[in-house]
């Protein structure tokens, strides 16, 4: 494999930066690799990977009623992944790497993939999310969009050892794991008591992060009631807001109101940089990762914390974030979906945190390791 088509049509967030750090590691293994993204995909200045900058960039528009919405995502969708089929057959490309799998539409689109393999070309994806929970459209449907995903895919890449349910045969498809790395996120500008000092946190004070979007699976109304039994415990939140469908800020900050813990809650509603990002992480004590039991997956936050070596508070399903905080003891785990258990564990926590061991996390777990596993994969087909 001399060139690689690298598929990522998103420009924000987790995933993008999962795609900057391992398109560049596979660039540095000698693939002169492509990413395949929208104008709005930002390239670092260090990165060795080629932009091909011609996909629509799919970010929700702010207020746009859902019908519309939707019919836009189908449109878009359908229309970058027709850029993709055409990229790949003018480019003379025989291997295609998704950074994220993705099933949605696939009834439509995924013949146009499982055409080319019949002509030579190799599909690999990064399944982000191996269990595919979140439904759109009837069970029928569902099932049959996830089949027609992993279709054409000769390699599944994923961050845990685990059995992936295709709902259907997929012939020859093999499931590789790889590690998550740490993001390659700046230092901080500004001093811990600096940062603490603007966010109006006194120095003696335990500071909680919670970082990233605003979504209802990270349980963020356990952290404040949390809050009203920890006296001494700040919490920030730094992220967007999400969708429509999940529940807006203004909800949970009329919750810590009447909690009565408004006064040592910070809000930072917004697109948080990188760089007010070091800094963010910099000031804080733990992270928060209370997820419920639907999340199984990977998270881009548990690295982004341990680049900055901050412990985290860890709830979720089964899956690689437990499984990775308990190899190297970067965090305490608690039972997801229990809200007196984010208290005990904030407890723990304080009383006796964990050693972590951060130099077997940074040696095991490199964006060099993630590329030279892809790479060795994808040359043997």
């Amino acid at each position: 494999m001399k060139k690689l088509l690298y598929y990522a049509p998103f420009s924000y967030g987790g995933l993008l930066n999962y795609a900057q750090e391992q398109a560049d590691a596979i660039a540095r293994h000698g693939v002169d690799v492509t990413v395949l993204c929208a104008p709005e995909f930002t390239k670092r200045p260090e990165d060795k990977y080629n932009l091909l900058p011609t996909l629509v960039d799919n970010r929700p528009i702010k207020r746009q009623i859902r019908p519309l919405r939707s019919i836009r995502h189908v449109r878009i969708t359908l229309r970058n992944l027709h850029r993709l089929r055409r990229e790949i057959v003018e480019g003379g490309y025989t291997h295609v790497m998704f950074a994220s799998y993705g099933e949605y539409f696939s009834p439509i689109w995924a013949r146009w993939l499982r055409a080319l393999t019949r002509k030579g070309v190799t599909f690999a994806a990064v399944v982000q999310e191996p269990v595919r929970d979140f439904r759109v459209g009837p069970i029928w449907w569902h099932r049959l969009s996830i089949w027609n995903a992993y279709s054409f895919l000769s390699v599944a890449f994923v961050h845990d050892s685990v059995q992936l349910e295709t709902c259907g045969p997929v012939a020859n498809m093999k499931t590789i794991v790889i590690p998550y790395g740490p993001h390659r996120f700046p230092d901080a500008t500004q001093v811990r008591e600096e940062t603490r000092g603007l966010l109006g946190v006194p120095e003696n004070a335990q500071l909680l992060l919670s970082f990233g979007h605003i979504r209802d699976n990270k349980n963020l109304d356990y952290a404040i009631r949390a809050l009203t039994e920890l006296p001494n415990v700040w919490l920030l939140v730094a992220g967007a807001r999400n969708a429509s469908s999940q529940k807006p800020p203004e909800h949970y900050m009329e919750l810590a109101r009447s909690q009565g813990v408004s006064d040592r809650c910070i809000w930072r509603i917004d697109y948080i940089s990188e760089e007010e990002a070091a800094n963010l992480f910099t000031a804080c004590d733990l992270v928060l990762l209370t997820y419920s039991s639907s999340f199984r997956s990977a998270s881009g936050v548990l690295h982004v914390a341990a680049r900055y070596r901050k412990h985290s508070i860890v709830s979720s399903g089964q899956g690689s974030l437990q499984n990775v905080l308990q190899v190297y003891q970067i965090g305490i785990g608690i039972p997801p979906d229990k809200p007196d258990e984010v208290v005990s564990g904030i407890k723990r926590w304080i009383e006796n945190a964990p050693t972590p061991d951060w130099e077997r996390y940074f040696e095991e777990n490199s964006w060099d390791r993630n590329a030279e596993i892809v790479v060795n994969c994808l040359r043997s087909h």
